[in-house]
């Protein structure tokens, strides 16, 4: 058993039930700020959202414009917050079928759909899904909130 996940597991469980009983008022406010934070740190790690998200820092989310997955896939590299990730290298990785994590800190997959694009995750972002999994599965059943 990883000890140090659950650890983060239970941290963040806590934090999220927390925010249950937070208003409506209150959970829009963090919304905003954490997409603000989420949009800021794209701007200042990728050329493309730096370029895409050009004069609309204030603009609200649904004046920002849509992405699709072939845009994303066409300028990869530039779309990329870790500029040492590239797509041939993650491309590579993939067709190596390596257990361990791209560059030591990013889990890496294939998609399903007809295009098999390589998607590139930070371990981090696992550990969230994980984290939210384990509310749902084991703590608070299937049921909806």
């Amino acid at each position: 058993m990883d000890t140090l996940l659950l650890g983060q597991l239970l941290w963040l469980r806590s934090r999220m039930r927390q925010r249950d009983r937070w208003s409506e008022a209150e959970l829009q406010r963090h919304q905003q700020a954490r997409l603000a934070e989420l949009l800021a740190f794209a701007r200042e790690r990728s050329p493309f959202y730096r370029e895409l998200q050009a004069c609309l820092e204030r603009a609200p989310f649904s004046a920002l414009p849509v992405v699709t997955k072939a845009h994303l896939m066409s300028r990869f590299d530039e779309v990329v917050t870790d500029r040492q990730v590239r797509r041939r290298d993650v491309e590579v990785y993939l067709a190596r079928g390596d257990e361990q994590p791209y560059l030591r800190r990013y889990w890496v997959t294939a998609t399903s759909g007809s295009s098999h694009r390589p998607a590139a995750s930070d371990h981090r972002v696992a550990q969230r899904i994980r984290a939210r999994t384990a509310r749902c599965v084991c703590v608070d059943g299937w049921r909806a909130r």
